[in-house]
């Protein structure tokens, strides 16, 4: 991807009982946030932790919502914006991380590229 850090293409998951690698797929629409699509890498039970890769579409807005998650953003592609309400949105870029630790937040994407993140959610 020429505009920001390469998507990933393969999960590679080692524990104690082995190596499992699996291609990763192009996830589903996100239901109720047109634009957005998200593909779950890996959940593990306890502690709940959700390893996913999300898509938003050029221009795509998420409303803020709530969020009682340590959610840990990594920007592969695109710009995006965090919203967070009452606070000044922060604008994102490939290479940066945003930690939102039980905050209600929301997502707006600047331009027309799509902007991929890579999340990680652990459950507070």
């Amino acid at each position: 991807m020429a505009d920001g850090l390469p998507v990933p293409r393969r999960l590679i998951l080692q524990d104690l009982t082995g190596t499992e690698s699996r291609l990763l797929d192009a996830g589903e629409d996100y239901p109720g946030l047109p634009g957005v699509r998200k593909a779950v890498l890996h959940v593990h039970a306890d502690p709940a932790i959700r390893f996913n890769l999300v898509e938003f579409a050029g221009g795509s807005q998420v409303p803020p919502h709530p969020s009682p998650t340590a959610n840990y953003w990594f920007v592969l592609a695109g710009m995006i914006d965090s919203v967070v309400p009452g606070r000044e949105p922060v604008t994102l870029q490939p290479g940066d991380c945003c930690v939102q630790l039980g905050v209600d937040h929301g997502w707006h994407v600047r331009g027309s590229q799509t902007a991929s993140l890579l999340a990680v959610v652990v459950d507070l």
